[in-house]
């Protein structure tokens, strides 16, 4: 199964909202917005897409991946993609 950690970083200036962009492109509309999708006091810094047989060996790897990095990790499962419509 695969999952996506990603890293939470509030302190290196890596991940600054005036860098960042929301762009919502799932219906007609595109809406487009400068800043984060969320207010929150951390953002997203870097990812990884991992394989492992099952979640405890997935939240092995994100512990290994927190202390390598110095930082938290989020680990969610990784969604497959959706089906094509016709």
């Amino acid at each position: 199964m695969r999952y996506l950690l990603c890293v939470l970083d509030s302190r290196t200036g890596s991940a600054e909202a005036a860098e960042m962009a929301a762009i919502d492109a799932r219906g007609d509309d595109v809406s487009l917005r400068d800043g984060p999708a969320f207010d929150t006091a951390e953002c997203t810094s870097g990812f990884w897409i991992i394989e492992a047989p099952g979640p405890m060996e997935a939240v092995g790897i994100a512990q290994a991946a927190s202390r390598s990095c110095n930082r938290r990790v989020e680990m969610r499962p990784f969604l497959p993609p959706s089906p094509t419509p016709q």
